[in-house]
């Protein structure tokens, strides 16, 4: 029987039924109940009594983010609210099995499924701005048969574009074995601190022990910081593997994949390259014969050859033991070597740690099945693999097709776009620059072009290749927005509010241009023109809580208290709980003279966005 610091609150034993004690965190309790109105179990996480507002903060949080995360290996959140005595509780879907720690050293063909949809919960949750960054075994969720599996604990998850980081301050939020150094330096991090934490689990699971042990926090961070990653001892270990995960641990984030995209891939073709077991044979034949491709594959004249096609790209078979066929990947294998390398940036895999050196060559294998295909049937499915996010595969089918045909348009500009998504600017501008030399007037490649500049950081080169299509497209009003943006990242406001001008004048319907518009005009001190952009705007989007927001600030400007105080009180209305909404209302309610109310917003700032919609 739980303690008293355990009791179920009372007032939700109306609808959660039957509720047994599950476990204890730092924040809270956790119960399992039968949920009456939805007829399910489901696991209610509930605040300490006495808990700090930060706790209150990271709960709220997690609500939030796990309430517009919508994937079958995240934990899906049906309810946030508080209880008849202001204890907030969350309630989740209940996973009804155990933690990534149970498997202990299994098989690798019984780890990878389990990794691979890992990995497809956080590309997910990344696409979605949303960083975990408390990634670790305990926070994988395995059912019974171990196929399926659920991330959990979004407690300190933020968002890529956040401002403020309510876990941030004097305390460093994660647990030390799984973070990465910069994460532990209390540094700004990316996706690349998630994938750094992912690696500390690969390596884990695959080798049967942490990379790094120590006596305590402090000097397991300085090891994670500092120390050679110990080699992977594992005989069975395939050496794409074993470069992925020490690829993963590399200290500088620019020296790990850039996205799990990239690792989604390689693990796939690991899981694809395994010796499948005899007994398992008839199994996979049946699994063949009812599959469908991975991706939609251009109709074959032969069919013969389309079998084969078909055969080489089915489902592959996963988890004997469990009994559960994994579907889904690309054969990439060779027989003499399976290898994977690549460069800084994107999915790069480079020189990792003492001892430890990766070939540099970027050489990308191409699977058998497609050695055959002839140029334009090849080119098709490169594009295919575009669109599943393949950029490696793609690069390979591109690069065979440029073997035969080195100024082949339509491979120079899909290599190019598969470089760009891993982020190997360098070689997207070389490819861009072969075909531009052909076609100067393209239009699809100087866009993609100067998205490459920008990236790279060469402002000026972008500048001047949005120039260019504005000559060849003058009524387009996207090209003057992405040239108004450089603008703006130089600082030079007057020269991009030109441009913004002329988005306007040929879209005057568009909220989003007028909002631009009006963040240059508050920049630069404008705050009538703010004022008019916005109110424009707002008769387009009157649902937007941040016009309001931005509107009462370039009034409370321009001395107009009073209607900055409708504006912010709107504001709240639509967003009940926003920090920086209760902070400006709070202020002009000093400048009004009415200090009880400042001091009731203030003290509503503790809290932020606390008031969540389902």
């Amino acid at each position: 029987m739980p303690d008293s610091r355990q009791e179920f609150p009372p007032s939700l034993l109306a609808r959660y039924l039957d509720p047994s004690f599950v476990g204890e965190g730092a924040m809270g309790q956790v119960f399992r109940a039968r949920d009456k109105a939805l007829d399910s179990i489901v696991a209610i996480k509930i605040l300490a009594r006495g808990a700090e507002d930060q706790d209150l903060i990271r709960l709220q949080r997690e609500a939030k983010t796990l309430a517009q995360l919508n994937h079958p290996n995240i934990v899906r959140v049906l309810d946030f609210n508080l209880t008849k005595t202001q204890v907030p509780y969350l309630v989740m879907e209940y996973v009804e099995g155990r933690d990534l720690c149970s498997l202990g050293l299994s098989s690798l063909r019984e780890l990878l499924p389990v990794l691979i949809q890992v990995c497809a919960g956080m590309v997910y949750a990344h696409r979605e701005g949303v960083l975990h960054r408390d990634l670790k075994p305990s926070n994988i969720l395995l059912d019974a048969s171990a196929s399926q599996v659920k991330i959990v604990d979004f407690g300190i998850a933020k968002h890529f574009s956040s401002e403020v980081d309510t876990t941030s301050g004097a305390v460093v939020r994660g647990t030390p074995a799984y973070m990465s150094p910069e994460q532990a330096n209390g540094e700004s991090v990316d996706e690349r601190s998630d994938i750094y934490s992912f690696g500390c689990i690969l390596y884990e699971v695959i080798v049967g022990r942490k990379p790094f042990i120590a006596e305590s926090s402090l000097e397991m961070i300085m090891q994670h910081a500092s120390s050679p990653v110990p080699s992977v001892e594992r005989e069975d270990c395939p050496d794409m593997l074993e470069q992925l995960i020490l690829s993963c641990l590399a200290k500088l984030p620019e020296e790990r994949p850039h996205s799990f995209s990239a690792i989604l891939e390689i693990l796939e073709s690991v899981l694809a390259s395994l010796p499948v077991p005899v007994e398992a044979g008839e199994k996979i034949r049946e699994a063949v014969r009812g599959a469908e491709t991975f991706f939609p594959l251009p109709e074959q004249e032969d069919k013969r050859q389309s079998g084969r096609l078909q055969l080489a790209l089915i489902v592959l078979p996963v988890l004997a033991i469990a009994g559960v066929l994994y579907l889904g990947s690309l054969v990439l294998q060779d027989s003499s070597q399976i290898a994977m390398t690549q460069k800084e940036g994107g999915v790069a895999i480079k020189k990792q740690t003492e001892g430890v050196r990766l070939n540099q060559s970027k050489v990308y294998d191409l699977p058998d099945a497609f050695k055959d295909l002839k140029i334009p049937k090849l080119l098709r499915v490169a594009r295919d693999l575009i669109k599943q996010e393949k950029y490696g595969t793609a690069i390979a089918c591109f690069s065979r097709i440029l073997q035969e045909e080195p100024k082949n348009e339509g491979a120079l500009l899909g290599r190019a776009e598969c470089y760009m998504h891993m982020e190997l600017i360098d070689d997207a501008i070389k490819d861009l620059n072969l075909f531009l030399a052909k076609l100067p007037d393209q239009k699809e490649a100087i866009s993609l072009r100067a998205n490459c500049y920008r990236m790279n950081g060469q402002y000026q080169k972008s500048f001047d290749d949005y120039s260019r299509l504005i000559e060849l497209n003058p009524e387009d009003e996207s090209f003057y927005v992405q040239r108004a943006k450089l603008s703006a990242l130089e600082d030079n406001l007057d020269k991009a509010l030109v441009d913004v001008d002329k988005a306007v004048e040929l879209k005057p319907g568009s909220g989003s241009f007028l909002r631009m518009r009006s963040s240059f005009l508050q920049r630069l001190g404008r705050y009538d023109e703010v004022v008019r952009d916005l109110s424009t705007a707002l008769t387009l989007e009157k649902n937007n809580s941040n016009m309001y927001y931005n509107r009462g600030c370039a009034y409370f400007e321009l001395g107009k208290y009073d209607k900055a105080l409708e504006d912010f009180s709107q504001a709240i209305k639509m967003k009940p709980g926003r920090a920086d909404y209760y902070q400006m209302r709070a202020r002009v309610y000093e400048k009004l003279g009415k200090v009880d109310l400042a001091r009731e917003d203030r003290e509503k700032m503790r809290i932020d966005d606390f008031t969540l919609k389902f």
